[in-house]
């Protein structure tokens, strides 16, 4: 119960929620790729970055193309950017527990999120 009242649902976003920390993923993922610490959150700024996942999210341009112009905005490799950016988002088995326990306990679960492409 919330303040008196029986929760019927809950909605969760996926990434960073659902999964390893969002900054985290960041973190290491930059690490791996041997770029400055912060490079990836100052790319994402950038209204270049900004237009690339905007229209990645709508499907306004292929999962390469966006590939393509972030590796640009990083100064890495394109070939799998995406899939390398998201190596180390694994699950996060504590709130995928609670999950289960709310819908044991008869509580709808949904998963409301932007898309991160294919």
């Amino acid at each position: 119960m919330a303040g008196g009242r029986v929760l019927r649902g809950a909605v969760l976003d996926f990434f960073g929620v659902l999964t390893a920390n969002m900054v985290e993923v960041v973190q290491w993922f930059e690490a791996r790729e041997g770029v400055r610490p912060g490079t990836f959150l100052a790319a994402w700024a950038d209204p270049r970055g900004q237009e690339l996942f905007r229209r990645l999210e709508l499907s306004e341009i292929a999962q390469e193309d966006w590939n393509t112009g972030f590796a640009a905005l990083l100064g890495v490799q394109p070939d799998g950017l995406l899939a390398r950016y998201l190596h180390d988002a694994f699950p996060a088995y504590p709130v995928l527990e609670v999950v289960r326990q709310a819908r044991s306990a008869a509580i709808r679960t949904a998963v409301l999120s932007n898309s991160l492409g294919r």
